[in-house]
């Protein structure tokens, strides 16, 4: 099955998103078909979805994004926004993650290369389970 089918699954079960289907039926399907194989966290939401590229080409810092998009669009500090879903696909398959998660997940990547005061490189080859 192919990621976006494990999507469409995904949405279907989830009920998501109500509104701006067009994220999920158009622009992620488009840009899954652009960047096979590639890893990300997607946000699925009442109001539509979000997908966060996890590509070292690009000089984005996903952690703080990851922790902006779920105040703005998820589980925010009063609980004002409906639920919403974070999922990490490695380029092959598609799962669940909770909030925090996906943060450490961001951040790990943000900071691959990074050498610590020993020389350690931590984040190189971090994959979360």
């Amino acid at each position: 099955m192919s990621i976006y089918q494990q999507m469409l699954e995904l949405a279907i079960a989830n009920g998501l998103p109500l509104h701006h289907k067009d994220d999920l039926l158009l622009h992620d399907k488009r840009w899954l078909e652009e960047n096979p194989g590639k890893p990300f966290l997607w946000l699925l939401y009442e109001r539509g979805t979000h997908l966060l590229i996890l590509d070292e080409e690009s000089d984005l810092r996903r952690a703080g994004l990851v922790s902006y998009i779920n105040e703005a669009f998820g589980h925010g500090p009063r609980n004002e926004v409906p639920p919403s879903k974070w999922f990490y696909c490695d380029g092959e398959s598609i799962g669940a993650q909770i909030a925090s998660e996906a943060i450490e997940r961001a951040r790990a990547f943000d900071l691959r290369g990074y050498e610590g005061p020993m020389g350690e490189r931590p984040y190189d080859n971090w994959k979360a389970a």
